[in-house]
């Protein structure tokens, strides 16, 4: 009997014993990204892009001098767009899971929202309160009567702002606030959508579910081979591709006893994502690669690491790293152009955030599950542990 990925999980009790460890290790590398950016360090093929045109230069000639198409800068390229894009495979993938166990509408968006809103309220009123008033650049009763200020708050709904006025603004990352928040009206959208295939039955049917997503692939690459959609020269995608990871991973749980679990198959994969997306126009060819990828190295039986296994510090570390990392900046101006000293010196603010966040916020509100009366579906022999859905969110950039 050959292994699969569903074989695995099941060795595994139903969990992948890499998947905490991915989502540590994506929040990390976009942690890093991030302070490149922050201390003036990287300014990002699509900044250049706009520097080009607004000096004369045509669009088309603008990008193709903005981008070292070389093989290795097309493989760093690859590598930094694919971030983002994990974390919404991963929790497409968590997520079916979760939702296969629970088979019920309100239990499911009341665990999301469980997961998400309390953790990013606390992070937003904090930057609202604490950073803001810190750092802005007005006086305090202009800062509180402003209406950024009010608007900033809608972040805790999806509605995303990320400024607020008058702070930061003069870091080399303009006055972006936590631009990490970017994600949330995607992550939002996905489970709503997941909710509807709850409540019709689709995301429990494999085969209506693959063909769906079938039609949509069909779709979206006419679209994206005739109309450049989704297809961008920047180094991140937009809403659209990173929600269809989502759903992608949605349809590998669901597969996920058909699909092997082999080696060579990862290593494939890997080629195949990255050829896929050193071209702007194969934006909808990687995911099933990148998805096969990602789920792969959850699976992996990785060394237990004490200190990943105390918590799921993950989603803190998304949450703070931006802004506690711009406050730095703003705070030691010698640090800009010192990307990897930046780094340091805010990561470990970012993780001592992270495990506060986890303990004192997002582990005791996850306690409240139990009072939503959650009907447990019958579990089969590879769901004895059923995976636990995670954010994307919590996981993204």
């Amino acid at each position: 009997m050959s292994t699969t990925i569903g074989s695995t999980l099941a060795r595994h009790k139903g969990m992948g014993p890499g998947f905490d460890l991915m989502r540590l290790g994506l929040a990390c590398a976009i942690f890093y990204g991030h302070a490149k950016w922050i201390a003036g360090s990287s300014a990002g093929p699509a900044t250049l892009v706009n520097e080009l045109v607004a000096n004369g230069m045509d669009l088309d000639q603008a990008r193709a001098a903005a981008l070292d198409m070389s093989p290795l800068a097309s493989i760093k390229r690859a590598c930094h767009l694919a971030l983002v894009p994990m974390f919404f495979a991963l929790s497409g993938f968590l997520v079916s899971g979760s939702a296969e166990r629970l088979r019920a509408v309100k239990p499911f968006l009341a665990f999301r929202i469980l997961r998400i809103v309390p953790a990013l309220s606390v992070e937003v009123v904090l930057s609202a309160l604490v950073l803001g008033p810190l750092f802005t650049t007005l006086a305090l009763t202009d800062y509180l009567t402003h209406p950024e200020f009010v608007r900033y708050f809608g972040n805790i709904a999806g509605i995303v702002h990320l400024s607020l006025p008058g702070v930061f603004a003069g870091n080399p990352a303009t006055d972006n606030i936590n631009v990490n928040l970017w994600t949330l009206p995607s992550e939002f959208y996905c489970y709503l959508i997941a909710a509807l295939l709850i409540a019709t039955g689709i995301l429990f049917r494999p085969v209506v579910l693959l063909v769906a997503m079938s039609l949509v692939t069909a779709i979206l690459l006419a679209a994206s081979l005739l109309v450049d959609f989704g297809v961008t020269m920047g180094n991140i995608y937009g809403a659209p591709v990173v929600s269809y990871y989502f759903f992608v991973g949605c349809v590998f749980y669901q597969w996920r006893d058909r699909i092997p679990f082999r080696a060579v198959y990862f290593v494939l994969a890997c080629v195949l994502a990255c050829v896929s997306m050193a071209f702007p126009h194969g934006v909808f060819l990687a995911p099933a690669f990148l998805t096969y990828a990602t789920v792969y190295v959850g699976c992996i039986g990785w060394p237990r690491l004490p200190l990943i296994h105390r918590g799921d510090y993950s989603y803190g570390i998304y949450l703070y790293g931006f802004p506690i990392t711009q406050a730095l900046v703003a705070t030691v101006p010698a640090l800009r152009g010192h990307e990897n000293w930046l780094a340091l010196a805010a990561g470990a603010l970012t993780v001592a955030f992270a495990v506060a966040s986890w303990h004192v916020v997002e582990k005791p509100m996850l306690r409240f599950k139990r009072h939503f009366g959650a009907r447990v579906a019958p579990q089969t022999t590879d769901q004895r542990r059923p995976t636990t859905g995670q954010p994307a969110m919590a996981q993204a950039a």
